[in-house]
């Protein structure tokens, strides 16, 4: 709840500053975010001056959080930098709007744009300007956002890159401010499908596209990971992991086609559409904006090693989706590590056979023990006895004996 002359973040690239309460800057000061992440979540900045995010710099905006912008001013992602707005759902949108009148928002070459669940309005000219070079993010492009507002004849979103860019179930309400288009490409790059568009200004009668580079297309499904869930990351070689993916139909047409998850336990790329995986599980069908999870069986592994781990939503590519960027999870790295010692087993004088018994404990399932003794603690070590159980008997010699006991797992 401060009110702050400017802003200006320089932290590490990963590292962040969130707010913890809305944030005012009026007195025409920039906000910069040069290096690291500037998260506003479900919080408020309003701000009259311009706002820039640069090389490595991130500004998050979350659900009901929103950043307002003063009259003809300017947000700039420029190259290296991310704007990132990812609400929850129609009625909690993060949002982009204005302090008052129209503010410039500029995604410059190099400069990445990701938003879902967002609400754009007040831009002036270009509305939200994504310029030649620059990236729109695969997984959240503009899908389920809300454009309206804008200015006086001009376009509420211009996309003037080189991607092919899918935008499922966004809203074009209608267009009391006389604006002349909805969506607008004015150079010959590019593709734009839009699946599923409501709202009184959306359809081709509103677009601005003279190169015939954006398609109104009906509903399709499209289907995210929400999550995962991996009980181990560092697994002891003879354990077990177990793995379970969420995931969600993210639009309003549902899929009644059977389709298959993959997981891929260890593949050093990123697996495409139609490779076989190591496991799968079949979904026979999907609501529209409804939510499962699946179980995975168990996987072990006896050689040490690190793994990456991948899923991959419709492996098969049975369901043709408004999206097919967004079906992968991963890269997930697992280590697996060697067996650890087995503490100094308990040794007792059995009388009645005239024998030693050795028993130790162990949390792991491993195909034998090893034991070894020596008249030396510190050398000569020789094999005696490979049990699989957890003990050890033998004749009670003589000769003082120590004793060393190991695991071991078959290859």
């Amino acid at each position: 709840s401060s009110y702050f002359y400017g802003l200006k973040v320089n932290k590490a690239s990963t590292s962040s500053v969130s707010l913890g309460s809305n944030l005012i800057c009026l007195n025409a000061a920039d906000i910069t975010v040069n290096t690291g992440i500037l998260d506003l979540n479900n919080h408020y900045l309003k701000t009259t001056g311009n706002i820039n995010v640069n090389s490595t710099g991130t500004l998050k905006i979350g659900a009901d959080g929103w950043l307002e912008i003063d009259h003809l001013k300017t947000i700039d992602v420029n190259s290296g930098g991310l704007l990132e707005l990812l609400g929850e759902g129609l009625s909690h949108p993060a949002r982009l709007t204005h302090n008052t009148g129209y503010y410039y928002c500029h995604i410059e070459s190099g400069g990445t744009i990701s938003a879902e669940y967002a609400l754009f309005e007040y831009m002036n000219t270009g509305g939200v300007y994504v310029k030649q070079g620059s990236f729109v993010s695969t997984v959240h492009s503009f899908h389920h956002c809300t454009f309206q507002n804008g200015y006086l004849a001009l376009a509420l979103l211009v996309i003037n890159n080189d991607q092919t860019i899918s935008i499922n179930e966004p809203v074009f309400p209608r267009n009391t401010w006389e604006g002349s288009w909805n969506v607008r490409k004015t150079i010959d790059i590019g593709t734009v499908n839009i699946y599923a568009a409501t709202g009184e200004f959306s359809g081709a009668l509103h677009e601005g596209d003279s190169y015939n580079r954006i398609n109104w297309l009906g509903g399709s499904p499209d289907l995210i990971v929400t999550g995962y869930g991996l009980n181990n990351s560092y697994p002891v070689i003879g354990s077990s992991i177990y793995y379970t993916v969420s995931l969600r139909n993210n639009s309003a047409t549902p899929i009644t086609t059977s389709f298959r998850i993959g997981v891929y336990i260890n593949s050093a790329t990123q697996p495409a559409v139609g490779s076989t995986p190591d496991y799968y599980r079949t979904v026979s069908s999907l609501a529209a904006y409804s939510n499962t999870s699946v179980d995975f069986p168990a996987i072990s592994n006896n050689t040490p090693g690190v793994w990456t781990f991948w899923c991959l939503l419709d492996y098969q590519g049975a369901i043709s989706e408004a999206a097919e960027d967004n079906n992968i999870w991963g890269p997930r790295t697992i280590t697996w590590q060697t067996l650890p010692p087995i503490s100094a087993p308990v040794i007792t004088r059995i009388a009645a056979t005239n024998t030693i018994r050795l028993d130790w404990t162990y949390p792991y399932t491993v195909t034998r023990y090893k034991v070894y003794r020596s008249s030396d603690a510190y050398s000569g070590y020789s094999l005696v006895g490979t049990p699989s159980a957890r003990y050890f008997e033998e004749a009670i010699s003589a000769n003082h004996y120590y004793y060393r006991v190991t695991a071991e797992l078959a290859p």
